[in-house]
């Protein structure tokens, strides 16, 4: 009676281990889900693939369909190429799921002038809002130089506590453009008159008009030219051996010009300090690659270091050479290809410096580029 019951045991034991190998082997399947969070995607950009209902254990493996593949519940994949593409992931070796996806042509990126609107007339302690009306435009970083403000939407509050010009920059970006622009404005002492906020100009436009008090400086300088009748003695110090007493009145004629640079200089932008060619080479190498990786603060940094160094603005030539191949462009066309080229250059060097005059503007530099 014992053995029998001893043997039951055995054969139910050995069911039960049976049943639980069995299941163990061919364990359900569950179908990975899989998750993308661009619903189009464009050709070179990145991508993020999801495992959704896997957890940080399970053995997930993508197969992306371009003879790539990766590992993890959660990976990140660019296509070179546009196309469509079967994505297949895996769990634990035996369940699998598919997914087509399309992958668009890259977009031509349009290289744009932002256009800006804010007062004909600003003054002190008076709250301003820039405003930018660039069509498509979906990120916009805004900066001051003089007061180290910064903003990030598109449209931008300030306020100004001192009198006197300050510096704008903006750039935007978009799905399909980028671009950006610097202009300058003065500020007023007083108190704005009612009408003054009516009239919105455009950032190409309102720098270039002089304030009220830059016209009233300048008639103030025509009494000055009213005097030239008197310099007449000017010729006379060949003959200032003779004891004559008409130079005397001379000195009091001399200060008329100081007063006059001093106040109109407080207007006018600072003359820019002679950089050396050894720092100007190592600024353009980082800051040209800077513009390429799509550095927000590339472009200021390329109007405060490099534009200042090459004269008139864009006139200098960039001699660009790529193995064999030489290449010339202006200034301003090369930061524009970096900008919005699918394939910008990397720039390894600049080998050469030429300069008109001795610690004159810059006129021509050679550099030495790699595609990036």
């Amino acid at each position: 009676m014992n053995k029998k019951v001893i043997l039951s045991v055995v054969i139910v034991l050995a069911v039960a281990s049976i049943f639980l190998i069995f299941k163990f082997v061919h364990k359900e399947c569950v179908q990975p889900e899989i998750v993308i969070d661009i619903e189009k995607p464009a050709q070179g950009q990145m991508i993020k693939f999801k495992c959704g209902n896997a957890e940080e254990s399970d053995n997930i493996t993508w197969d992306f369909g371009d003879t790539t593949n990766s590992k993890g519940v959660e990976v990140n994949h660019k296509f070179k190429l546009a196309g469509t593409y079967t994505i297949k992931v895996t769990r634990d070796e035996n369940c699998v799921s598919t997914k087509e996806i399309v992958v668009l042509p890259k977009r031509k990126v349009q290289w744009v002038t932002p256009q800006i609107n804010f007062p004909a007339e600003i003054h002190i302690n008076e709250p301003i809002t820039f405003t930018d009306m660039t069509n498509d435009a979906t990120s916009w970083n805004w900066k001051i130089p003089e007061t180290q403000e910064v903003g990030v939407d598109k449209s931008f509050n300030t306020k100004f506590t001192k009198s006197g010009r300050y510096n704008i920059t903006l750039i935007v970006k978009g799905n399909s453009i980028k671009g950006d622009t610097a202009f300058a404005i003065d500020v007023l002492d007083g108190v704005a008159s009612k009408n003054s906020k009516v009239n919105s100009t455009p950032v190409i436009e309102s720098p270039k008009i002089a304030p009220t008090p830059k016209q009233e400086m300048k008639v103030e300088t025509k009494p000055v030219v009213a005097s030239k009748p008197e310099p007449k003695p000017k010729p006379e110090p060949v003959v200032k051996t003779e004891p004559s007493p008409k130079p005397k009145p001379e000195p009091t004629v001399k200060p008329e010009p100081t007063p006059k640079p001093e106040v109109k200089s407080k207007l006018a932008p600072a003359v820019p300090p002679y950089i050396s060619d050894a720092d100007f080479k190592t600024s353009f190498v980082s800051i040209a690659n800077a513009l390429a990786n799509e550095d927000d603060n590339a472009s200021n940094e390329w109007r405060d270091k490099i534009v200042p160094s090459t004269g008139d603005k864009g006139t200098m030539k960039v001699i660009i050479k790529s193995g064999s191949q030489v290449l010339e462009r202006s200034l301003e066309s090369f930061k524009k290809s970096q900008l919005i080229s699918s394939e910008p250059y990397k720039v390894e060097q600049v080998s050469e410096v030429k300069r008109a005059v001795k610690n004159g503007p810059i006129t021509e530099i050679t550099i030495i580029v790699s595609s990036k």
